[in-house]
């Protein structure tokens, strides 16, 4: 499946619209990770945890969103776009949310 944030792909014809398609993923924060990131924090650096844990809900929230244009009979999906948020009591969950339009090309 053709995953793009243009509102068009090149070279390809957008034959049909399919609707609006989303995905979303809510990773609550583990309390040792957030330990381990804040001592991270204090000394200077890169908190890999999170980054994983970022790229980890992305992961998902993209794949949800093919997986519901394909649903739809669609083969691509444009104008993508990425939402993050963090929610929850003390911040404690992070929700990644992706969108777009779910389409046939040909």
């Amino acid at each position: 499946m053709l995953v793009t944030t243009t509102p068009t792909i090149e070279g390809k014809r957008i034959t049909r619209y399919c609707g609006v398609v989303a995905g979303e993923a809510i990773l609550g924060a583990n309390v040792f990770k957030d330990m381990f990131a804040g001592i991270r924090d204090l000394v200077g650096g890169r908190s890999a945890t999170y980054e994983r844990e970022l790229q980890r809900a992305r992961d998902i929230a993209m794949r949800e969103l093919q997986e519901r244009a394909q649903e739809a009979g669609a083969n691509a999906v444009v104008g993508v776009d990425l939402d993050y948020e963090v929610l929850g009591r003390d911040n404690g969950m992070l929700m990644v949310s992706a969108s777009g339009t779910a389409v046939v090309v040909e």
